[in-house]
């Protein structure tokens, strides 16, 4: 037993002594390991996430797990997200970010025909097709999304049908601003036969809710028909409004048909809203806008002048040499983002 005993002590000395030498470059053994793929974090010893780091986030947030679930992350708990298919993006940094959609959790649905007992969930509305060609089909999360699966059936009422993410007034807006919008779509049942295109839509709206008209007043995203597939993809398309009396964005999928009839079935899930060109990570509201509060990071008690490498989840590496480095040290340009890794090493590695 003592024997034993001892070469469990041995193995986990070698360990120990030798967990840096995947990172050493010529020989040379790094100072400080971050490995957020891999979860090995170091510097003299091996060390955990929150020893080695200074992080912060004020509020709770969401992330796909490595089996591709949305899941909820507490405040001030790093994420480590994956993709809808499970693949490693490494340590998420984001900047603050707001939903301005106040009801992404698709509340107030009822399975059902609209003609009948079905409702789509609070906010939405329909344009250009008769309700009792609509029916909604299930609610039941896919993937840890919110999900509402709609199925159009028959001859459209018009050419050009929309369906709308909310009311007129909901969403205040200003003219120039830029504005974010993205939907997690697939095609459940049926097919795009009668749909010539289908796109992502934001219109302008006045104070009192009325619409301002003119191409300035809306912008509207690429056909998406033969991109959306029976698994789940994420669209969005970025804009602005232009107009004097523009003080409402009001969100939509737009659909233009043939005049045939259609039987299609989509799974539409956490549609988002938010200022800026580009979709942040998923934010759900329900009843009101939510904000996720921004990330902060940097390392803890790192002191010296270092050759320091950041590697981003592309696997594009960036190489900072003789960075001068003190407690609290994070590379410069790279507040946020998505990161596998950072290793410090002696001054001249590099």
């Amino acid at each position: 037993m003592k024997m034993t005993s001892d070469f469990s002590l041995t193995s986990r000395w070698q360990r120990d002594k030798d967990w840096r030498q995947r990172w050493a470059i010529n020989g040379i053994l790094p100072i400080l390991v971050a490995d957020y793929d891999r979860g090995i974090y170091g510097a003299d010893s091996r060390q955990n996430f929150n020893e080695l780091h200074n992080f912060m986030r004020t509020t709770d947030a969401w992330m796909f797990n490595a089996g591709g679930a949305l899941t909820n992350i507490a405040a001030n708990e790093a994420r480590f997200a994956h993709d809808l298919f499970g693949n490693r993006l490494g340590l998420t940094i984001e900047a603050e970010a707001t939903n301005e959609l106040t009801n992404s959790a698709l509340t107030g649905a009822v399975v059902g025909g609209l003609a009948a007992s079905g409702t789509l969930p609070d906010g939405w509305t329909i344009s250009g097709f008769p309700l009792d060609s609509i029916s909604v089909e299930a609610l039941a999360p896919l993937q840890g999304l919110p999900r509402v699966r709609v199925r159009l059936q028959g001859t459209p009422a018009q050419s050009t049908m929309y369906l709308f993410f909310s009311d007129t007034t909901s969403i205040s807006a200003l003219a120039a601003e830029d504005w974010n919008l993205s939907l997690y779509t697939a095609l459940a049942e049926g097919s795009f036969d009668g749909i010539s295109e289908m796109r992502i839509f934001g219109s302008g709206w006045t104070e009192t809710g009325g619409y301002v008209s003119g191409s300035p007043n809306l912008f509207t995203g690429p056909n998406i028909v033969s991109a959306v597939e029976t698994s789940l993809s994420r669209f969005d398309y970025s804009g602005q409004l232009q107009g004097a009396d523009v003080a409402h964005l009001r969100p939509a999928l737009r659909f233009d048909t043939t005049g045939t009839p259609l039987d299609v079935t989509l799974d539409l899930c956490l549609p988002q809203v938010e200022r800026g060109i580009q979709p942040t990570s998923p934010i759900i509201t329900s009843g009101k806008a939510v904000t996720r509060s921004s990330e902060t990071i940097s390392l803890k008690n790192l002191s010296g002048t270092f050759d320091m490498r950041l590697t981003e989840h592309t696997g594009v590496a960036h190489d900072f040499r003789s960075q001068v480095v003190t407690p609290g040290f994070w590379p410069n340009g790279f507040e946020v983002g998505l990161f596998r890794s950072i290793v410090a090493y002696p001054q001249g590695t590099l």
